[in-house]
């Protein structure tokens, strides 16, 4: 009696390797007979090869699962679908489609034709990506003009160089172009099914079918993979076969492609391979049913348990065992329905029979105490029946244990494979139960250590003390990594922020997902900066004042940006289907409400728009605005870039106010908390720049306003609201982010605010006493001069310490968690390559604690008294 399945197996697999080894047993000479092979067959090959047992499973497989059948099915589906890209990616994947001309001759050797093949995988992995990301169906693959396409990178703001992609992804689609759609033309042109079939024979050839089948099974023999070479064999001779019939059945009827392509899928389908020992010395696995008395020596029958041995056997028929008695009666002598349960049943004691007279010489009896699920299972009553009859022992295999003694630990062992996984088990026991190992494990080890195996032994046995934390990047690396001066973003260091490893395998490694069909959040927020953009821009070059249009004019100008944003290339993905014409047309109308709202917001504030896609820094071949440039411990610099969707000024008789506007399609608050830690740092370096520039930007030094939020989008209204629907909507697009405490600056906000009323463009309320002051719970959004500038010092000594720790080779897999929320690992598509498990004691978050304002400006506050204290 085994544990389970796995150690029935293994268990059995030492026994018969003893036999060989001590008792001078022939392979051949045994067998192993299961009646429930489902449940073995996946286990039992691999567990047979690493005791090194030749095994012969006498199974029928199904050609269902060759590539030729794949290859056909997918064929017919590319015509009876037009193109589908799942249907060309499948014709393509099963690696027969290589046209003549992509193919090795039959004298070239096989290290020839595997490098074509080679070359011709590395362009289907390109064309994948190529129809992945522009989503090419139907007459894009029939059609004969090549594909061409543009690639954007929406960060850097600039076209990438597609000439190798669209080069070797046509020439997939000229490959197919030039064969399938006459091949299609010529089956639906033909009369007869003689004719059909001679134009599908040389379609297979010309494919390179043929060729490739036949370079494949060279490939299995040189490999030793005989069977595998059979199975190519026997495939194409029954597609032949099979088109012979065909021809004798159909050859001079009139030709259905429909029932043509029926009859080549479901013929293939059903079809097996015939399987014949690759070896003389080999195990034989069979089914019960199938041995005979005396067929071998020795026989281990497995799975005894009382489920299947005897046999349970229900009728799930229609009839019931009477109605086909009843029929059985009736029928003439040649004619007859199945047995009934009741005969299956009275079979069982013969296979019973046949089983225990299978042997000549041993009998092993065996079964797992549990199988499939936890519930343990009983032995078979024939097991157990034996077992008292002859007063026989049950021996309890289960799997070796650090307590176990030499003897009982030499009954698993076989071959040194099977001794390094006893010996891994060990290991990893040993180190749960702080127990040593006997002196007899040791001396093995040490035996095992000079064999040829020992390379792989001590790889597995590496494995039990790694841990899955990244190694620390030499700064000698890091430097052509990243450069001496890193030249970065501020999403980028959000990026850093949020998980080391992530900006590592982005930026580092520059591991990037496949672009799949679709408008993006990156495009779509491209969309609707560059309509607002333009929109601005026509104002200020028309010197018109945006509170002086009217509602009709305010539209036909965002009709006038959205017909020039929609012919641009980067958007050409909004007209390529019906769905895209749906999002283009919401974008579209997004867009007219935001113009609706700002139109509003420019008639109640005193704020105006001054400039709008400030560029600082460079981006690809643009130079804007200094940005920010500080300073790294390797003597290099960090250079920061980045683009202010939009600055307000605001001029009062005291002073002038700078603003920073960012539009969000979705929304989003200035959470002070993900400030100090890094986790958003673009608002207070977009409103530093803006100050830093402030000169070159309106012509004198400013104040700072703010920076702030606008949510771009196309509001749902409540029904019963209770203010009017211009109210409404406007406060859908109230600014949120941080504001300045600073009276002049709040007064001066909103011009439209009246007594015990609360603003509906920015967080503000105006008492009884027509003082301007923050509105009801949002004093967080509020700072004073001396705040706002610890917080954008702060600021840069975050940019500064992550690229310190960029420089300096620092790959930590730390994700940031916030309350209850994997903010890092949420969306991050790099989680297969970096393996985070919070089950690994070794992996844990960068837990985010929550502060309060109060609380980070006392740190903050503090940090520069000290610092200038130091000065001193």
């Amino acid at each position: 009696r085994a544990e389970n399945v796995k150690e029935e197996l293994t268990h059995v697999a030492t026994e018969i390797r003893r036999l060989v080894v001590e008792e001078g047993y022939r392979y051949k000479e045994i067998q192993v007979l299961t009646r429930d092979l489902d449940c073995y067959e996946n286990l039992l090959e691999p567990i047979f090869a690493e005791h090194e047992i030749p095994v012969y499973v006498d199974r029928d497989m199904a050609m269902d699962r060759h590539p030729l059948v794949e290859w056909i099915e997918s064929l017919f589906a590319i015509h009876s679908y037009n193109y589908r890209y799942r249907d060309v990616l499948r014709f393509l994947r099963t690696e027969l489609f290589m046209p003549m001309n992509q193919l090795a001759t039959s004298e070239e050797s096989l290290t020839d034709w595997l490098n074509q093949r080679n070359a011709w995988r590395r362009k289907v992995d390109i064309t994948e990506n190529v129809v992945l990301a522009y989503g090419y169906e139907g007459y894009y693959w029939s059609q004969e003009k090549d594909w061409e396409f543009i690639r954007y990178d929406f960060e850097a703001e600039e076209q990438e160089d597609v000439a190798t992609m669209e080069e070797e992804s046509n020439a997939i689609r000229q490959s197919l172009q030039r064969l399938l759609p006459s091949y299609f033309q010529a089956m639906i042109s033909a009369k007869t099914g003689l004719e059909a079939a001679t134009v599908f024979y040389h379609f297979l050839l010309q494919s390179g079918v043929a060729t490739q089948l036949k370079m494949w099974r060279l490939q299995a023999i040189e490999a030793g993979q005989l069977e595998t070479a059979r199975n190519h064999e026997q495939t194409w001779d029954a597609l032949m076969s099979l088109l012979d019939e065909y021809v004798t059945v159909y050859g001079e009827s009139s030709f259905d492609f429909t029932t043509f392509q029926e009859i080549f899928v479901s013929g293939l389908e059903g079809l097996h391979y015939s399987k014949v020992p690759t070896a003389i010395d080999q195990v034989q696995v069979r089914a019960m049913d199938l041995t005979r008395p005396g067929a071998a020596k020795v026989t281990f029958a497995i799975g005894m348990t009382e489920e299947i041995f005897p046999q349970k056997i229900e009728n799930k028929t229609l009839l019931s065992d009477e109605e086909r008695q009843t029929i059985n009666d009736t029928l003439t002598e040649n004619q007859y329905l199945r047995g009934t349960t009741g005969r299956k049943i009275a079979q069982e004691p013969y296979v019973a029979y046949l089983v225990f007279s299978s042997a000549r010489e041993r009998l092993y009896l065996t079964y797992p105490s549990v199988k499939d699920t936890a519930q343990e299972v009983k032995p078979s009553p024939y097991f157990k029946n034996i077992q008292k009859d002859l007063n026989l022992p049950v021996f309890e295999k289960n799997e070796t244990t650090i307590f176990d003694d030499e003897t009982t630990s030499l009954a698993h062992i076989s071959t040194y494979r099977t001794l390094i996984g006893e010996l891994t088990r060990l290991k990893r026991q040993r180190k749960e139960t702080q127990e040593g190992l006997l002196p007899f494990w040791l001396n093995m080890e040490k035996a095992l250590m000079n064999q040829s195996i020992a390379p792989l032994a001590k790889q597995v046995f590496e494995s039990l003390t790694h841990q899955n934390i990244p190694e620390k990047i030499d700064e000698v690396l890091a430097e052509p990594l990243y450069g001496k001066d890193i030249y970065t973003s501020v999403s980028r260091m959000e990026s850093f922020y949020r998980c080391q490893y992530q900006y590592f395998s982005r930026y580092g490694l520059r591991l990037k997902e496949r672009d799949v069909f679709g408008l993006s959040p990156a495009a779509t927020g491209e969309f609707f900066h560059e309509a607002l953009d333009q929109f601005f821009k026509l104002l200020i070059m028309n010197q018109r004042n945006l509170s002086e249009l009217t509602d009709q004019e305010v539209n036909l100008l965002a009709e006038e940006v959205l017909n020039s944003i929609l012919g641009d290339a980067r958007f050409s993905v909004l007209t390529t289907s019906s769905r895209m014409n749906y999002i283009r047309y919401q974008l579209s109308q997004t867009i007219k409400k935001v113009s609706w709202a700002l139109k509003r917001q420019s008639q109640r504030s005193g704020m105006t728009t001054v400039q709008t896609e400030v560029l600082f820094g460079q981006i690809a071949a643009k130079k804007g605005i200094s940005g920010l440039e500080l300073p790294l411990k390797n003597q290099g610099k960090i250079h920061v870039r980045g683009k202010i969707d939009r600055i307000d000024q605001l001029v009062t008789p005291e002073s002038t106010y700078l603003g920073v506007i960012d539009y969000k399609s979705s929304h989003r608050k200035f959470n002070m908390t993900e400030a100090y830690y890094g986790l958003a740092m673009q608002m207070l370096t977009y409103l530093d720049v803006a100050l830093m520039d402030a000169v070159q930007l309106v012509g004198q030094e400013a104040k700072p306003a703010g920076s702030l939020y606008l949510h771009v989008h196309n509001p749902t209204l409540s029904y019963e609201g209770k203010d009017d629907i211009e109210q409404q909507m406007l406060k859908k697009y109230q600014f949120d982010g941080l504001l300045m405490k600073d009276p002049d600056l709040l007064d001066h906000l909103d011009t439209s605010l009246q007594a015990k009323q609360s603003s509906l463009l920015f967080p503000i309320e105006e008492s009884a006493k027509e003082q301007i002051k923050p509105g009801r719970r949002q004093e967080d959004k509020f700072v004073t001069e001396p705040e706002l500038g610890a917080l954008l010092s702060h600021n840069r000594n975050k940019f500064i310490e992550a690229g310190n720790q960029i420089i300096g080779g620092e790959v930590q897999l730390n994700p940031a968690y916030q309350g209850k929320e994997r903010i890092a690992c949420r969306y991050c598509p790099f989680r297969s390559v970096c393996d985070f498990d919070v089950m690994l004691k070794e992996n844990n978050y960068h837990r985010i604690e929550n502060l309060s304002k109060e609380e980070i400006m006392a740190r903050l506050l503090n940090k520069d008294e000290e610092g200038a204290t130091e000065d001193e």
